[in-house]
């Protein structure tokens, strides 16, 4: 039951997340003004703002103008509601939970961004790795030069394939590889990166068999990043941590 409050708990983290990474790139206030349809601008009352059930009851549309509203917006607060309940069974209320809980609303921002916009917003992406390193201070399941390292051959990495597809792969995603390191360390970001590579091309094939893909189209790598960064964090990196803690 703990867990299941928890996934309740990034559910409402993740759609937060998502309002930051609309509003942020278009240096909007993610205050004022309250939630509404981009369609109409009608402002949205409370049962329409209930994380996942909302979306799922209105049909994926807004109920005066029909708008349709993005499939993606539940899916990264139910991806998020899905962090949080796992790092609750892993860490309960120590500070893997609450490192996962930061990065998970950091990567959802970033990913709503990209989606949204095609943007990796460096404001997200530095705020980010400074909450990173501060609970990295007083939490390193793994030696200190693992996250160094691994944020820098993120970085490293990323910048070669950067200049290799020509410009292909955005800035940003060179810098978010730097947070992924401090993440999950160097032999998380490896894993993180090949995972990531996967989930992108599935989703550039999946998005050319339905004719969605044109020529001049940019598949937002941001989200497959984010999936794969969390996924690797909760599930791989404990299994490393416990590695070194034998040796």
């Amino acid at each position: 039951m703990n867990a299941a409050w928890m996934g309740v708990y990034g559910a409402v983290w993740g759609s937060f997340a998502v309002l930051v990474g609309v509003r942020l790139p278009q240096g909007e206030s993610v205050v004022r003004p309250p939630s509404h349809c981009d369609g109409c601008g009608r402002g949205l009352r409370w049962h329409e703002l209930i994380p996942v059930l909302s979306w799922v009851l209105a049909g994926g549309r807004c109920r005066t103008c029909r708008a349709t509203i993005p499939v993606w917006y539940p899916a990264i607060e139910l991806a998020t509601a899905v962090a949080f309940a796992v790092a609750w069974q892993q860490w309960h209320w120590g500070l893997g939970f609450w490192l996962a809980a930061w990065a998970s609303g950091v990567l959802a921002a970033l990913s709503a961004a990209d989606l949204r916009y095609h943007r990796l917003p460096d404001v997200l992406v530095w705020s980010g790795v400074a909450g990173v390193l501060a609970i990295r201070l007083f939490y390193r399941p793994l030696p200190w030069w693992s996250y160094l390292a691994g944020g820098l051959a993120g970085m490293g990495l990323l910048a070669l394939l950067r200049v290799a597809s020509r410009g292909g792969m955005g800035l940003g995603d060179v810098k978010v590889f730097g947070l992924i390191g401090l993440l999950t360390g160097l032999s998380g970001m490896v894993l993180t990166l090949i995972l990531a590579s996967v989930a992108g091309s599935v989703a550039g094939i999946a998005s050319a068999a339905t004719g969605r893909l044109r020529p001049d189209h940019r598949i937002p790598f941001g989200p497959a990043i984010a999936l794969a960064a969390m996924g690797v964090y909760l599930y791989a990196t404990p299994w490393i941590g416990r590695y070194w803690g034998m040796h």
